[in-house]
């Protein structure tokens, strides 16, 4: 009897550590990251994050400069902007925000907001895009002591709060910003139900999105109702959250967590999920350490919640990344 005893308190003692060692891993939310999602001014529906410093800072932003280099980092008018405004966003970009509000407007209205934190120098940015906008479209717009400025035709505004951030959006969503942003506490206590679904997130400090799916898949339903792959997945109805997280670092670490309507609905996706897999290593049935950078995935169910976890390094990438093609299934 005393060795049962000895025994269930061990493995008590072991499980406690355990979950002990489980929430540790969860990361808190920052102060500073705390501060800025104070700033948005509604009820997000959907927000997303990503630390563009620590990523440019790992082994992986190789890849992204070469992939971009035929597009972008080797076009001649990214290269006149960067010289004659000193702002290089590969280099001087550090934190992206982004936020949809939870109830959409109208059918063709944008409505979101996205805010850029980085080292900025306003005058000479506005200057260049003066000197380019030769048929005087882009509209500028005073707020207080901000200038917002509107390219010809487009929903979208954007305007320099400051040397360190820049925010683009619907021009309603950015004076509400701007005002938050001139309060002097500059902080707005975040709702009980946003706070649950940033408890979701594994990872704070590297890239991380999180969604409430219900307002979105009405909009969609409602404007295409119609549309092929609505049917096609109809089970995705009960999908209630959609959470992901990554960590750049020497490798890179990801956790997702879908949050279904119970656990039946969560059992179905996993079995698609899982088939979706089983599809991929299957296609690249001729590559075997293809196919061993796929079993890293690992997704399991717990109760109406879906997990997927990883961890890559950078050759997984590019081993992925070299089979692109045999990946990219219909």
């Amino acid at each position: 009897m005393k060795r049962f005893v000895y025994i269930l308190s061990l493995f008590t003692l072991i499980a406690l550590l355990i979950s002990r060692c489980e929430r540790e891993r969860v990361e808190p939310v920052p102060a500073t990251m705390e501060q800025e999602l104070s700033l948005i001014p509604f009820e997000p529906g959907g927000t997303g994050y990503m630390n563009f410093a620590s990523f440019r800072d790992s082994p992986f932003f190789d890849s992204f400069i070469e992939s971009g280099k035929k597009c972008v980092f080797e076009d001649p008018d990214y290269r006149e902007f960067v010289q004659e405004t000193g702002f290089d966003p590969v280099k001087d970009i550090d934190e992206i925000y982004f936020a949809l509000p939870g109830t959409l407007p109208g059918e063709h209205k944008f409505s979101g907001l996205a805010v850029i934190r980085g080292t900025f120098n306003p005058k000479k940015i506005m200057a260049f895009a003066a000197k380019k906008d030769e048929h005087k479209e882009m509209e500028t717009l005073t707020y207080k002591d901000h200038h917002l400025f509107r390219p010809e035709m487009k929903e979208v505004v954007f305007c320099f709060a400051d040397d360190s951030h820049l925010i683009a959006g619907n021009d309603s969503l950015v004076k509400a910003w701007l005002d938050n942003f001139d309060s002097p506490e500059k902080k707005n206590a975040l709702s009980k139900q946003f706070r649950s679904r940033l408890q979701l997130l594994q990872y704070k400090t590297g890239a991380w999105f999180t969604l409430n799916t219900a307002p979105f898949l009405e909009k969609f339903e409602a404007k295409y109702p119609n549309h092929p792959q609505l049917k096609k997945f109809e089970g995705l109805k009960s999908i209630q959250d959609v959470n992901f997280s990554a960590k750049f670092g020497d490798d890179l670490f990801f956790n997702g967590t879908g949050v279904f309507s119970d656990r039946e609905k969560a059992g179905l996706f996993l079995d698609a999920l899982k088939g979706l897999i089983a599809t991929g290593k299957l296609s690249l049935s001729s590559d075997r350490q293809a196919v061993d950078v796929l079993n890293k995935i690992s997704v399991k169910q717990k109760g109406n919640r879906v997990l997927v976890n990883f961890k890559f390094n950078r050759d997984d990438l590019e081993k992925l990344k070299a089979n692109k093609a045999k990946l990219s299934l219909k």
